[in-house]
């Protein structure tokens, strides 16, 4: 069996890669560690990765629905509301309104070009949870 290291990388393919790269930049603070206008951008993500945007992709259709999606990036804020709101103004689109599970809440806003996010409240502090034992989820 192989196993994986880490994730340093999380590529997102677009269209309009400044547009794209402003989105996550402005939207969610995620600072720059690499631009080449036009061509690629990297960001750095909470942590150690990078997410990485390049040309080579195209516009999805927004879901209705954030099962819909294929993929989702999903960042922890401090706000969910304020997030929300504020990715909607400069360019997101809403799928899905604040609600809350076990434990933490969830919304989701689609980026200029249709790639899901996710936006969460104490999803962190579940996952380190799991990750140390302490939780068991049993549905």
């Amino acid at each position: 069996m192989v196993q994986a290291t880490s994730l340093p990388v999380i590529m997102l393919r677009v269209e309009d890669v400044d547009g794209v790269a402003a989105f996550y930049r402005d939207g969610l603070g995620l600072p720059v560690a690499n631009h080449h206008p036009g061509r690629v951008c990297q960001l750095f993500l909470p942590g150690w990765s990078i997410l990485e945007i390049g040309m080579g992709g195209r516009r999805l259709p927004i879901p209705a629905d954030r099962s819909e999606a294929p993929a989702t990036l999903i960042f922890e804020v401090a706000d969910i509301e304020a997030a929300l709101a504020h990715l909607t103004a400069i360019g997101g689109t809403l799928v899905n309104p604040p609600f809350k599970l076990s434990g933490f809440a969830m919304a989701y806003v689609a980026d200029p070009e249709g790639h899901l996010v996710g936006l969460t409240k104490g999803l962190e502090a579940r996952v380190n949870a799991l990750r140390a034992g302490t939780l068991r989820i049993t549905e």
